[in-house]
């Protein structure tokens, strides 16, 4: 054992008027002053937490899940809607690039402001023509009242 004695070190037994302390009382002494003691074990405690949620997260992740109702294909159940609007104003963008054409509908009078449509054509008679049969006007109302945006 190693024991200090004012600033000399002596290795085995003293046997002097001076009070000895071992080199490890010391070291706690000033490791206490730095505040080292507290400071030090944190990234340990860190590491265990890490190691702990990563091991968590494997065994909760690596259960396979065993659904205990069987999905089955059923088709929806189709709704009829009539519903009974005034048609504010029609837009339509045309995108030649994907050949598609949005159709905004705004309505007035009602709960549903806003119809969208998406046709899969681009030219304004088929575009009218798609519009008037979900709208159930004829094509002559429908072409006063749309306007087109063309997209390149």
């Amino acid at each position: 054992m190693i024991y200090r004695v004012r600033n000399t070190v002596h290795k085995g037994q003293y046997s002097g008027p001076y009070e000895l302390t071992p080199i490890s009382v010391v070291l706690k002494r000033s490791l206490a002053q730095l505040g080292v003691e507290f400071w030090l074990p944190l990234p340990l405690i860190g590491l265990g937490f890490w190691f702990s949620s990563t091991w968590l997260n494997h065994q909760v992740m690596g259960q396979t899940y065993e659904s205990t109702t069987p999905l089955t294909n059923q088709a929806q159940p189709q709704i009829s809607l009539a519903l009974s609007l005034s048609v504010a104003s029609i837009d339509a963008e045309i995108d030649y690039d994907e050949g598609n054409t949005e159709v905004t509908v705004q309505t007035i009078g009602s709960a549903l402001q806003e119809l969208e449509f998406e046709y899969p054509f681009i030219e304004y008679a088929e575009i009218e023509e798609a519009i008037a049969h979900e709208l159930n006007l004829p094509p002559e109302v429908i072409r006063t009242m749309i306007r087109y945006h063309i997209d390149y």
